[in-house]
């Protein structure tokens, strides 16, 4: 599940002697609490089962089950070894730090985002919502997990740009000049600078830059047009558009759900996707009576769960 510059890092620190020679430290260290009257190979497999039992709880769910995609094997029976079976402690240990990597970066990059919304918008809601809007549309559509995962951070991330952004401009009530139009207009350039040296998140600058392209050639930044436009930006800002339309802003009002679908029709193979956009428009009322029906606190949730579900981890990672 890592990028994999974090994988060859992790097959890197286990290829040397560092990490053995502290667990072996650490158990020959422990020899000083051994009873006398307990044999030193013994006392050693005691201690090497107890440091992978330990493990494995805390690499399990809370009611017992193991963390899907992780294969921390039971230990029911005690290992066959005389001698602390170092290798295999290593090995669940990779595999917990993968799974943390992963879950602390989803963390870092959703904190990210919703806060740079928050500031945009003022309100909490937009980043979990269009970001459900967005991968529910994406798996309407059949794409696979791989996608999905560039999407879910793209989405977590689209307006990391507007950062740069003066707050005079961003929070203007009224019409932007043609200059502070200029300026607002750089953000997805601006967000692709920030993250572009992060591998982990390379596949999210599809989103990030491209979010603002329009289906016929005149958004921005690149000018892109048609099926030039990445599938996963093309996907998005239809979610994105229709959350901005049905959501109070402070300088602007509400659309209905009718209102914002014809306008979003009337923009068809103009702004957006036509495939794209009638896959929405066909599933659109269902999700939006949803998303917009329930508390920031059930939204979260919702959003966990379909994170985990393409992620392959456990949705109470994100609890809160």
């Amino acid at each position: 599940m890592l990028e994999e510059v974090i994988r060859n890092r992790i097959s890197r620190q286990l290829a040397d002697t560092r990490l053995r020679q502290i667990i072996g430290q650490e158990v020959a260290g422990l020899l000083a609490f051994k009873p006398d009257d307990m044999d030193t190979i013994d006392y050693c497999k005691s201690v090497a089962e107890l440091l992978v039992h330990d493990l494995h709880l805390q690499l399990c769910t809370a009611d017992g089950r193991e963390i899907p995609g992780l294969t921390v094997p039971q230990l029911d029976d005690p290992p066959d070894i005389d001698t602390p079976d170092l290798d295999a402690i290593i090995r669940r240990l990779a595999s917990g730090v993968e799974y943390a990597l992963l879950s602390g970066n989803l963390q870092m990059v959703r904190a990210l985002g919703e806060a740079i919304a928050k500031r945009d918008t003022g309100s909490s809601m937009h980043n979990p919502r269009v970001t459900l809007y967005a991968t529910r549309l994406a798996v309407a559509m059949g794409l696979n997990d791989e996608a999905i995962q560039a999407l879910i951070k793209g989405s977590f991330l689209h307006d990391i740009g507007k950062i740069g952004i003066p707050d005079s401009i961003l929070m203007k009530e009224g019409m932007l000049t043609g200059e502070e139009r200029g300026i607002m207009e750089s953000h997805p350039e601006m967000g692709a600078q920030m993250i572009g040296g992060v591998k982990w998140l390379q596949d999210s600058l599809e989103v990030v830059r491209h979010h603002h392209e329009r289906y016929d050639g005149s958004g921005y930044p690149d000018g892109l047009k048609g099926e030039d436009i990445p599938l996963n930006a093309r996907i998005f800002m239809i979610g994105d558009v229709f959350d901005a339309l049905t959501s109070t802003r402070p300088y602007k009002r509400s659309y209905s759900f009718d209102s914002a679908s014809a306008m979003l029709r009337e923009r068809e193979g103009v702004h957006f996707c036509p495939i794209a956009l009638r896959v929405f428009l066909e599933h659109g009322k269902e999700w939006f009576d949803e998303l917009t029906s329930v508390t920031y606190h059930r939204l979260q949730k919702k959003l966990f769960v379909a994170v985990a579900r393409h992620f392959d981890i456990d949705p109470r990672t994100f609890a809160v």
